[in-house]
């Protein structure tokens, strides 16, 4: 199961992106039969409202201080580079690795080309996923649903990358 927790103050469209997602979850991911790879998507106001094992976290805009509540068991930060810096995040979350997305050549995802429906998602560092494989830096071509954001379809890459969703094939579908 992945918890995949969105921390903001208000309602996110991330939300409703990732719910649309929910199809690339309901298969199997490990060789045991019993452990079923689903998606858990909650979106909490303070990162203290959280009780999942391991979560991924999902912050995709800026937040109060008092609501970056450190925690050393969060698996995965997706972040959004316009409102937050690594050595920030390693802080709060020190046994978590953090992926970056934005438009800097410095960010962990980030995009080499976007267009209308298509862009290629260039993954410029790599990242370890939830089954514990590595996801060497790569570009995947992407193909998409018009209105959302770049934040949402960086964040939604990272996250299928890390659950061994995407990029099997060599192409992301969101």
């Amino acid at each position: 199961m992945y918890n995949v927790i969105i921390c903001c103050d208000g309602v996110s469209s991330l939300y409703q992106y990732l719910g649309r997602m929910r199809h690339f979850f309901e298969g199997n991911i490990f060789s045991d039969a019993a452990r079923e790879r689903g998606l858990t998507v909650v979106e909490a106001g303070q990162i203290s409202q959280i009780s999942a094992q391991n979560p991924i976290l999902i912050l995709p805009k800026a937040l109060k201080k008092q609501q970056l509540t450190p925690s050393a068991s969060v698996f995965t930060v997706i972040a959004n580079s316009d409102f937050f810096a690594v050595q920030e995040l390693q802080g709060y979350f020190p046994h978590a690795q953090i992926i970056t997305c934005g438009l800097s050549g410095e960010d962990t995802c980030t995009f080499s080309s976007c267009g209308d429906g298509q862009a290629v998602v260039s993954l410029q560092s790599p990242i370890t996923t939830v089954a514990g494989a590595t996801v060497l830096p790569q570009d995947i071509p992407l193909q998409y649903t018009a209105g959302a954001g770049r934040f949402d379809l960086l964040a939604c890459s990272a996250l299928l990358l890390l659950c061994d969703c995407g990029g099997q094939t060599g192409e992301l579908y969101l």
